[in-house]
């Protein structure tokens, strides 16, 4: 049975829980230990349900689909830490998908010079795949610090990447619509990195404002 437990706040460890069975069904919405509710099935569940908090704020839950399904959870319209929405966990997803890519550029290069693999050196693989993965690691340790510029030339890199691998495996009479599929939920992941380093930024810009009176 699939479970999620999220905190309520940065400063708040007290947990939603949200345990359903299957393909979201009788999802059990609790807190602190205490039930709040069930939504029935996975149409309540894309419509959004909302349930009241001991303390009079609103926790929301919806599944939002589409190029990805997101389970999004909203105290009073600010996504828990660590639920689907969260501006940090997508900075970090962000991340980790260009720390996924450089790693595996760097290997294929690695190993396509190495071993001579002739399939990936017709792909592009070589010695400069593997530098450009190296400066995936550093783009990725940049993105963790909230770099927009860093995030930016990141997902040019696997833009112009997926642009070469194209042309590559088109002309060589293939296409790798798996590969084209795969790269797609990538370049997702990180254009949302987007608004969320801006939305970061523009939280700890209020904060400080607010420290300074």
């Amino acid at each position: 049975m699939p479970k999620n437990s999220f905190k309520l706040s940065a400063h708040d460890p007290r947990p939603v829980t949200l345990e359903w069975k299957g393909m979201w069904k009788n999802m059990q919405v609790g807190f602190d230990g205490q039930p709040l509710g069930v939504i029935p099935d996975a149409k309540a569940l894309k419509a959004g349900q909302e349930f009241k908090l001991p303390d009079g704020s609103t926790l929301s839950v919806k599944l939002k689909t589409g190029f990805q399904t997101e389970l999004q959870v909203m105290r009073d319209g600010k996504p828990l830490p660590g639920s689907g929405g969260d501006p940090a966990s997508r900075v970090k997803v962000a991340q980790g998908v260009i720390w996924f890519v450089g790693g595996l550029t760097l290997i294929l290069g690695v190993v396509a010079e190495v071993a001579q693999v002739r399939l990936l050196l017709e792909l592009g693989m070589g010695w400069i795949a593997a530098g450009v993965g190296v400066v995936f690691g550093v783009l990725g340790y940049f993105v963790g610090k909230r770099s927009m510029i860093a995030l930016g030339l990141a997902t040019g890199l696997l833009l112009v990447d997926t642009v070469l691998t194209l042309m590559a495996t088109t002309g060589a009479g293939r296409f790798p619509s798996g590969a084209v599929f795969v790269r797609v939920f990538l370049l997702i992941a990180l254009f949302q990195g987007f608004g969320a380093i801006k939305a970061l930024k523009a939280a700890d810009a209020r904060k400080d404002q607010a420290d300074a009176f």
